[in-house]
């Protein structure tokens, strides 16, 4: 069974979803972003809204069998 994804989520995705383009601006800490950023980037950008694999890339384990 799927795990449904919060609301708060969805309703960002459908905004990035809807967008021309993205621009991130913020500082770099510690070779990253801030905290809350990086936190919102990893709840957006998941598995099946950003990208996906191949069924070769699961068994094989080829990092080129991403799709976007």
């Amino acid at each position: 069974m799927a795990k449904q994804k919060p609301k708060d989520v969805l309703a960002q995705q459908e905004k990035v979803a809807a967008a021309d383009g993205l621009a991130i601006i913020a500082p770099i800490y510690w070779m990253n972003f801030p905290a809350i950023l990086r936190g919102w980037v990893e709840r957006v950008f998941t598995y099946g809204f950003v990208y996906t694999m191949t069924p070769e890339a699961w068994r094989l384990g080829d990092l080129s069998g991403r799709r976007p």
